[in-house]
């Protein structure tokens, strides 16, 4: 008799999901197909199965193929055992093979086939008129593994064509729903929750409504929906909603899912800033959370992160060197460098650069080209801009890069620079780093130099533009090109 649902709406909502019956007509063709396989058979390619996930979980070195020759005696040993005589001693003298599988790796391995072998001698895997794993059976095959590994050891038998009632997925899109948790604890614990939450959903997803006809098949639909709920059936056609980056935007139950409606949490994880970003949920965020999530740092980079930038500014961030970014952030491999790629694509976000063949028909232009590579700098810095006989921009520039307070040049260079580039006139353009856009008596009387210098050698000096912050100054504007 299947028990009534619980407390949380989760299942009656996803039952009422437009892609629900399309979603549970797939699972019932899925069921409705007996084990074919030969008991023999299946016993064999557990194994194999099993292998392959624990050296995958183990990170053991693999060559290509599934069973390569190097671990070939490992996969032949479940075959050559009676599971009646097996000892550990043997598993033990048969690891001796490969040094790389040593200290904590060794004992896993031989705890989980010594497991398996005993389970087998309990005669695991049964017989199933249907691929649906009881849950009892589900428990006796994730006790072999190490805690941790309790969900992933369902993917063993996923991989056999069995369907235990435990999809990681699923049970995410639920903690996700009714209790606000991201990325919930994947323990025997909350897998035991998880199946106790599907019998009582069955009510939902019995035949005709009919518990009693269902013959405790009802849990493993709700299972089975959840997860493709949650993007574990794609291939099915069955799209995802609930996946690992949430589409909340096309979610049916995003009015009462607890993720969605609460404010983001006070230190999330990178996988969770990044959903945050999916549905533009950012805006109370810190600085170290955006980075965290840009960059997918760990929890403890991410608090390290938090304590650098506590007094810290990323536009005073944007005006050090190198080598200050790599004494503050060094702990972090490459994200001294991916802070100043960052930066930098900050800067080009914000500035309205001229392409090559373009015309600077306004100061204002000019200023909006060179606001955002000009302002932070601690010098003086000095630029020609050379353009052509029609006044369209070929090229700009750096002549020097001066004191605090001052950027010296001589006409020689910026006329050489523009005579190299056959430019027909040019513009100047540099910054002060106080902050007070107005010309000093330098800059006056270096301008009037350079016009001079310019009507000699026909080559026009059309403006002198000084960028300071957010301000500039045009001496055409200003009437101030004479001689």
């Amino acid at each position: 008799m299947a028990k009534e649902p619980g407390d949380s709406p989760f299942f009656e909502r996803l039952a009422q999901w437009e892609c629900a019956p399309r979603a549970l007509r797939a699972f019932d063709q899925v069921i409705n197909k007996p084990i074919a396989t030969p008991a023999t058979r299946l016993s064999t390619r557990l194994y194999e199965l099993l292998v392959d996930h624990l050296l995958r979980w183990l990170e053991l070195p693999r060559s290509d193929g599934a069973m390569d020759w190097e671990w070939e005696p490992l996969y032949r040993f479940g075959s050559q055992i009676d599971p009646y005589y097996f000892v550990e001693a043997s598993i033990h003298r048969l690891l001796e093979r490969w040094p790389v599988i040593g200290g904590e790796r060794r004992q896993v391995m031989v705890s989980v086939l010594s497991g398996y072998f005993h389970l087998r001698r309990e005669g695991f895997p049964g017989h199933y008129p249907r691929p649906l794993v009881p849950n009892q059976e589900c428990d006796r095959w994730i006790r072999i593994f190490p805690p941790q590994w309790a969900w992933q050891a369902l993917e063993v038998l996923h991989g056999l064509g069995l369907d235990p009632m435990g999809a990681a997925r699923a049970y995410r899109a639920y903690a996700r729903f009714s209790e606000g948790v991201f990325e919930p604890e994947l323990s025997p614990d909350t897998l035991r929750r998880w199946q106790a939450e599907c019998w009582r959903a069955s009510g939902y997803f019995s035949a005709g409504g009919d518990a009693g006809r269902d013959d405790g098949v009802a849990p493993y639909r709700a299972n089975f929906l959840a997860g493709a709920f949650a993007g574990g059936f794609e291939a099915m056609g069955l799209d995802a909603v609930c996946a690992d980056v949430p589409d909340c935007g096309r979610c049916p139950l995003r009015e009462e899912c607890r993720w969605h409606n609460a404010s983001p949490a006070e230190r999330p994880g990178a996988s969770e800033i990044l959903a945050l970003a999916s549905r533009g949920a950012m805006e109370h965020l810190r600085v170290d959370q955006l980075l965290q999530g840009l960059f997918s740092m760990d929890e403890s980079e991410g608090t390290v992160l938090r304590k650098k930038l506590a007094s810290a500014s990323l536009r005073r961030l944007a005006t050090q060197s190198f080598r200050e970014l790599k004494h503050l952030f060094g702990f972090h491999r490459l994200l001294p460098e991916r802070l100043r790629l960052t930066f930098e694509l900050c800067k080009r976000f914000n500035e309205e650069r001229m392409n090559v063949g373009s015309t600077f028909r306004t100061p204002r232009d000019v200023w909006r080209h060179f606001q955002m590579r000009l302002r932070d700098l601690k010098q003086e810095q000095l630029i020609v801009v050379l353009l052509d006989s029609k006044k369209r921009y070929l090229h700009d520039v750096v002549l020097t890069q001066g004191t605090l307070d001052s950027s010296p040049v001589h006409p020689r260079e910026v006329f050489n620079a523009a005579i190299r580039e056959s430019a027909a006139s040019v513009m100047i353009v540099h910054n002060h780093p106080s902050g007070d856009p107005n010309p000093s008596k330098e800059d006056i009387q270096v301008t009037r130099q350079l016009l001079k210098a310019g009507e000699l050698v026909g080559i026009p000096v059309l403006d002198h533009i000084i960028i300071a912050d957010d301000q500039y100054t045009s001496m055409l504007e200003r009437g101030m090109l004479s001689f």
